[in-house]
């Protein structure tokens, strides 16, 4: 299946550069009402224990709200997580995870993201609330 179409040209890209080239993520749909990315699970984002470290998951969650953020209107601005509350409700031992980020409420300045990671049997692994910043000019 293709990837979704990213909201910024060589957002994408970006992601899967320095920290994010630790995850093999596929960006499944993208839209301005809800982002959904799934995360290929192997031993890179497994723990001691077998199950998926719980920063895999937080890491799988802030990059579905930041695409949607940029792709609710603001990608002329860089979208910077202020924060992140990540809720583990279940051990996710095998994949593929799939994190499905849904708005809020997008502001001029601010946006408020939710999202849910669930496991190949559709149980709830994670809930995550994010909240990022529009800002011009970070980089």
């Amino acid at each position: 299946m293709p990837e979704a179409r990213e909201p910024r040209p060589g957002l994408f890209a970006g992601l899967r550069t320095g920290f994010g080239s630790s995850l093999d993520l596929e960006f499944v749909e993208v839209g301005p009402r809800r982002v959904r990315v799934a995360l290929r699970v192997d031993d890179r984002v497994r723990q001691g224990l077998g199950l998926v470290h719980g920063g895999a998951l937080v890491t799988l969650a802030d990059v579905a709200a930041t695409v949607g953020a940029y792709a609710a209107g603001q990608a002329d601005r860089d979208q910077l997580t202020v924060d992140l509350q990540a809720r583990f409700l279940e051990p996710a031992r095998e994949g593929p995870l799939l994190a499905e980020a849904l708005p809020l409420k997008v502001g001029g300045r601010l946006s408020f993201w939710e999202v849910r990671i669930e496991d190949a049997r559709g149980r709830l692994v994670a809930a995550v609330s994010a909240t990022f910043a529009a800002v011009a000019g970070s980089r």
